[in-house]
């Protein structure tokens, strides 16, 4: 595991996802962030697709310096796998659900859109 990997790892113990009023990701320090989604907004895909967009983004911030390569994806996935830990069940499902629901619309479209699935 290289340097960068070490500091990603060690910023993922300040990440968080708990509830609150509204989704929404706030930047809390230099590499932290912290990811609130309203339990009853994942119930809807939009809530769902917000709630992804939002891990997805923290590990994108979180991964920058590895640039456009391998590594950065690798990194970007470890993130949202770390991140997808510390979620309850339930959310969890609804994140995989919310990734579903992506690819269909993908599918839909007919396009490749670029993400971490």
């Amino acid at each position: 595991m290289n340097i960068a990997r070490l500091a990603v790892a060690a910023t993922l113990a300040a990440l968080a996802i708990i509830p609150a009023s509204a989704s929404e990701m706030r930047k809390v320090g230099q590499d932290r962030y912290v990811v609130r989604a309203d339990p009853a907004s994942i119930r809807t895909a939009e809530g769902r697709a917000d709630l992804l967009a939002d891990i997805e983004h923290v590990a994108t911030r979180l991964c920058r310096h590895e640039g456009p390569t391998l590594r950065n994806l690798e990194c970007r996935r470890d993130v949202v796998a770390s991140m997808e830990e510390q979620l309850r069940p339930a959310v969890r499902a609804n994140l995989h659900l919310a990734r579903i629901e992506r690819q269909e619309r993908i599918g839909e479209q007919g396009t490749l859109v670029a993400g971490l699935d």
